[in-house]
């Protein structure tokens, strides 16, 4: 239905924004629709509505729960490269996404280059990192 309200949005008169396009992830997500949801933010880049942190977190936390680290780090290049801030979430579970598949240093490489987008990164960061070493 969310996926329905969205496109026809687009189709008509209105133009959905941010906050449109991330509930429309929210309730892809929660039907477990995870294909649709990076469906949903992949539309979203098309149609030029700028996304945010928000937007960005929900893509990589999918990207994790479906083991695609490679999209998880494409994701976070893409907010390092553009105006998305990156924060602690979104790089956590950036880091996590690597780790959980025994790419440890890639995990290694995304806090590297997080912390050189001046993220403050905390203990729980760290051990996000930690546990994806120990796992590779």
């Amino acid at each position: 239905k969310a996926l329905r309200l969205v496109s026809g949005m687009v189709q008509g008169l209105m133009r959905p924004d941010a906050s449109t396009f991330n509930a429309a992830v929210s309730a892809c997500v929660a039907g477990s629709r995870w294909e649709k949801a990076l469906q949903v933010f992949s539309g979203m880049r098309q149609i030029t509505v700028e996304s945010n942190t928000m937007t960005f977190n929900s893509a990589i936390n999918i990207s994790k729960k479906n083991s695609d680290w490679q999209t998880a780090c494409h994701l976070v290049s893409v907010m390092v490269q553009g105006t998305v801030r990156l924060n602690t979430l979104t790089s956590r579970a950036a880091m996590s996404a690597c780790g959980e598949v025994g790419e440890w240093d890639k995990a290694l490489r995304l806090c590297v280059l997080i912390a050189q987008t001046l993220v403050e990164l905390d203990t729980t960061t760290f051990n996000v990192v930690i546990s994806a070493c120990e796992k590779g």
